[in-house]
């Protein structure tokens, strides 16, 4: 019943102290949690607060789990966090578990339906905010992380595959994935599963695709997932790759002379279900002339010159299609 429904989300949240300590290497640890049941009634909202006060000074997370079925855009209620420079709403959606620190300042705007919510706090002797990670000691950090950011895109399960599969060291990959979707709409996005030793690798935010604001709101947020990896790639979610794509890629900004290198090309495109090319020229964009509309008109063409001149090193592309760029953070 609904009690036994209630202990497994409360277990859910608690789990999520292994899994911080794991990701800090034991260097963060949470002790206990603590949970409320919420019900607003029409018209009910909650002012801006923290959750951390000089009566519980080390709450260290905050997660809020909804139940409400049948949630629609106009029923209100959403959870309002403000950040350093603006605030995010959240719409109380059946089945979602928003976590976030407890020293943010975050409201319940007014609901026009009944609603129900489990708000749980992690505890600890730590704040996260101030964990400072240790430096990597003898072996080099060569790990890398790939924002990718999905509008009910069906082609984001294969592009997951094929990310894991082609890497050489697919240990080293971690994802940050925002999906932007429905999970019964767009149940066909997400019919290939990802191997099981791959799924710890993806941290993800999923939202309902009319909560979108649009492509840099959304790589904004799979920024956030990033956890100090030495290398970021930013892809779109339907990609295809390269066998070695990670060593690749590595080896090509080692080549560059400058300390803060960024590699950007635009790959190559491709057709679902036939044989992805294993050498495929970059694509050079080239401005052709402008509309009717004044605006600039842009043409690919495929290079066939390893090098535009001496002092310029063009990065042959390591996944295929649309835009894509790797730096070292």
């Amino acid at each position: 019943g609904g009690f036994e429904v209630l202990r497994r989300v409360a277990q859910e949240m608690t789990g999520l102290k292994e899994k911080i300590s794991q990701h800090t290497s034991g260097r963060f640890q949470l002790s206990r949690a603590a949970f409320q049941l919420a019900r607003y009634q029409k018209g009910g909202r909650y002012v801006k607060h923290r959750d951390v006060s000089e009566k519980c000074p080390d709450r260290r997370l905050t997660c809020i789990y909804y139940f409400n079925a049948g949630w629609q855009k106009g029923d209100g209620g959403e959870l309002r966090i403000h950040g350093n420079a603006a605030a995010t709403d959240f719409a109380p959606l059946a089945d979602r578990l928003i976590v976030f620190r407890p020293d943010l300042e975050h409201e319940v705007l007014e609901s026009q339906r009944e609603r129900f919510a489990l708000s749980g706090w992690l505890y600890g002797p730590q704040n996260l905010r101030e964990l400072s990670l240790p430096e990597p000691s003898g072996a080099a950090n060569d790990d890398i992380f790939v924002s990718i950011i999905s509008y009910r895109d069906s082609e984001a399960q294969h592009t997951l595959a094929d990310l894991f599969e082609k890497a050489s060291r697919p240990g080293r990959v971690s994802v940050g994935l925002i999906w932007q979707c429905d999970d019964k709409e767009d149940e066909h996005c997400f019919v290939h599963e990802l191997r099981a030793q791959h799924r710890n690798r993806v941290r993800e935010v999923r939202m309902h695709y009319s909560e979108a604001r649009g492509p840099c709101w959304a790589r904004h947020l799979a920024q956030q997932l990033w956890a100090g990896e030495e290398y970021y790639l930013q892809i779109d979610s339907h990609m295809r790759f390269r066998q070695g794509w990670d060593e690749i890629l590595i080896h090509q900004l080692n080549r560059c002379s400058s300390t803060n290198p960024v590699i950007s090309t635009y790959p190559p495109g491709y057709q679902r279900g036939e044989r992805i090319p294993e050498e495929s020229p970059p694509t050079v964009l080239c401005a052709t002339q402008f509309g009717s509309d004044g605006m600039l008109r842009i043409e690919g063409f495929c290079s066939l010159n390893r090098h535009f001149s001496a002092n310029l090193i063009q990065a042959e592309p390591a996944v295929v299609p649309a835009g894509q760029s790797s730096e070292r953070t």
